[in-house]
């Protein structure tokens, strides 16, 4: 399951053509001003020219709720696409304007535009049980926002969020078992109806005053069309279509999809049907990817690469870092723990432990296993998240790293050809943590290394091991670069017709540790503090001031 940033775009509604005015908003001293609005969505972008309400009140002459547009509901355009837009009048009408003396302001917003007669106290909202996969998904959700300002001179801020949700189905080109495939039309329903409480397709009347939704049972369904028109083909890898629904959790049995061919064909499959997968919650503004499978072993292949990003999205520290259980890392470290900025998840564990989901293709995923001999350290230790906006950090960590450790990727594929070749560029970072890494792949029934005979801790040292990297003190170092130090080929000699290909970055030897700028020092336990772990070992590559190289990739070459 997973939080995800929709893009999507729709056909551009016309209105009357204005510009965004922040010239009259500069004084506090004014008769008359245009009040101007942005608006951010959570969870989504706005498609460019799409057009919502904005009822506009304040307290005027001592008259509280005062519409402060001559249009009872203004209409505003969304000026360009993205997760925060300005927003244009569409007519003088449709002008939010402020008199010296107003106070008391509050806004608001409405999409789609509800037209003129709409009653706050009861807005129409529904998920429609048809929906045309050409109209986009955004046409299915609504979105609303209720603030109070106590000044409109900077341009006041809609924040809008929806009631409902979207499930994203990846939808693969071999949907028939090899062969291709173009969809008319695709029915979702849960498998079993009486193990299922709740709705997907949902109607009811929101209160905007109160934010109380009461839904009409009458009007809601648990089957949801999706029409393609002439057909959808089903291009190479997966094809992705998002599906506009009311908050659910996943039943016994999950939901079952049918599709029907352009040529009449139908195909039913079953999808979040694992043990593990029911009773997920989708949220209320949340969405959910889901991997489609024609074939009945289990195996959803990925495309790649495959990546996992890390640090902060875009390098912008304003925004939440990906190790956050607001944004789109997926986190199964343990218990299902969200992350969050320094938190320890469970000490004192051992065996296999933690499950972090790639964050594009939930199918593909990196664990952590703790071999038998941190047990024996007597050294407390733990999985944490590190969130620092200061320097772009956002990762998982491990503490307490000892020899034999790993992580372990699992990567599903098919048609998976022998003599293929993958490139694994994985930033690590510790200070005081062990030094020497070693990569391993299996291939067939064969696990092989990629390790380098008498590589040195640091250029020219004498402290020497058979490792694939090593890592040194601060992670990546100013002088070398991570194409060299944390990257490395495999190539696979066998076929993997439908399987899984496994790789594992292991500890060498934990007693030799990173401890200074060209220096190794060595330890009879775990660096600690007190008794408890305190090196940390992180996806993270300091060295990168843009941070353009935070993310662990997986290539096909």
């Amino acid at each position: 399951m997973k939080r995800i940033t929709y893009i999507l775009s729709t056909a551009i509604f016309l209105c009357v053509a204005c510009e965004v005015n922040h010239d009259d908003n500069r004084t506090l001293e004014y008769d008359s001003i245009e009040v101007n609005f942005a608006s951010s969505i959570e969870g989504n972008e706005w498609p460019e020219g799409a057009e919502l309400g904005i009822i506009a009140t304040c307290t005027r002459d001592g008259a509280e709720g005062q519409v402060m547009s001559e249009s009872p509901v203004a209409k505003y355009r969304i000026v360009e696409a993205g997760q925060q837009s300005d927003l244009v009048a569409c007519s003088e009408a449709d002008k939010a304007i402020s008199l010296a003396g107003d106070h008391n302001f509050r806004f608001y917003g409405i999409y789609p535009y509800p037209g003129p007669g709409v009653d706050l106290e009861s807005v129409d909202v529904s998920i429609n049980p048809v929906q045309d996969y050409s109209a986009g998904v955004m046409s299915y959700l609504p979105f609303l926002s209720s603030s109070r300002v106590v000044t409109v001179l900077p341009p006041v801020n809609l924040n809008m969020k929806t009631m409902f949700s979207i499930l994203s189905l990846y939808l693969p080109n071999d949907l028939r078992e090899g062969l291709e495939s173009t969809v008319k039309k695709l029915e979702r329903a849960p498998a079993d109806e009486s193990a299922f409480d709740g709705y997907l397709a949902q109607a009811g009347r929101y209160n905007a005053v109160s934010g109380v939704f009461t839904p009409d049972l009458d009007e809601s369904s648990n089957l949801i069309t999706v029409n393609f028109g002439d057909g959808l083909f089903l291009k190479d890898g997966f094809t992705r279509v998002d599906v506009a629904v009311a908050p659910f959790a996943v039943p016994e049995g999950g939901l079952s999809l049918r599709f029907t061919d352009v040529d009449g064909t139908e195909t039913s499959v079953a999808v979040l049907s694992s043990e593990k997968e029911v009773g997920t919650n989708l949220r209320a503004g949340e969405g959910m990817a889901v991997y489609v499978s024609s074939i009945s072993d289990g195996i959803v292949p990925v495309t790649f690469p495959v990546v996992f990003p890390l640090g902060y999205p875009d390098g912008d520290n304003t925004q939440t870092g990906y190790c956050s259980a607001t944004n789109s890392w997926i986190a199964e470290w343990a218990n299902d723990v969200a992350c969050a900025s320094a938190t320890r998840l469970n000490e004192m564990w051992s065996g296999t432990h933690g499950k972090l989901l790639c964050r594009d293709q939930n199918q593909a995923y990196v664990t952590w296993t703790w071999a038998d001999g941190i047990n024996d350290t007597g050294i407390k230790h733990f999985i944490e998240t590190s969130n620092t906006a200061r320097y772009l950090i956002s990762t998982f960590g491990v503490k307490g790293v000892w020899t034999g450790d790993y992580y372990e990727f699992t990567i599903p594929v098919r048609k998976f050809a022998a003599g293929s070749e993958l490139q694994l560029t994985m930033p690590l970072y510790t200070r005081s943590g062990p030094t020497f890494w070693e990569v391993l792949y299996k291939d067939g029934d064969e696990w092989k290394s990629t390790a380098k005979d008498d590589l040195p801790a640091y250029p020219d040292a004498e402290v020497k091991a058979r490792a694939t990297w090593a890592i040194p003190y601060g992670g990546a170092a100013a002088t070398t670069k991570l194409d060299t130090d944390q990257q490395v080929r495999m190539k696979f000699e066998n076929e993997i017709k439908s399987g899984i290909i496994s790789i594992r970055v292991k500890c060498v030897d934990g007693t030799i540790i990173s401890t200074g700028d060209n220096a190794v020092s060595t330890v009879e336990v775990p660096y600690n503090s007190k008794g408890t772990a305190a090196a940390p070992c992180y996806f993270w590559n300091p060295s990168d001031s843009k941070r353009a190289n935070q993310n662990i990739t997986i290539e096909l070459l």
